[in-house]
């Protein structure tokens, strides 16, 4: 049965919300498959922030990037544990808490909600 969530993610350059498609794989990694933009009038009401999912997120070929500015991934947030897209730079500022960081890329995830926006 494959399971799916929707990690809130936040754009880097727009400051808009916008949620990243994850579904589990049989091999027990999450994978990103679809990005698409979001309100948070409609986050709430679909519950997108609900699911907490933590383990390996692969960014798969068919992940469209983001619907804003065409990051092609996403980073964690240290501090706030919350994403924002991410497309190389070696230092980057979380879009929901301000949190200026050194980023790389990562797959390892801890407990990712991306809720309360």
């Amino acid at each position: 049965m494959l399971t799916a969530a929707v990690i809130l993610t936040k754009c880097r350059q727009e400051h808009k919300l916008f949620g990243i498609r994850t579904e589990q794989r049989e091999d027990g990694a999450w994978y990103a498959t679809w990005a698409f933009k979001v309100s948070e009038d409609t986050a709430q009401r679909e519950k997108f922030g609900d699911t907490k999912i933590s383990g390996n997120i692969y960014v798969t070929t068919e992940y469209p990037t983001c619907p804003y500015c065409g990051g092609k991934g996403f980073f964690q947030c240290a501090d706030c544990g919350k994403t924002t897209c991410w497309n190389g730079e070696s230092e980057t500022v979380c879009e929901w808490c301000g949190n200026s960081a050194e980023t790389a890329a990562e797959e390892k995830f801890d407990s990712i909600t991306g809720g309360g926006f």
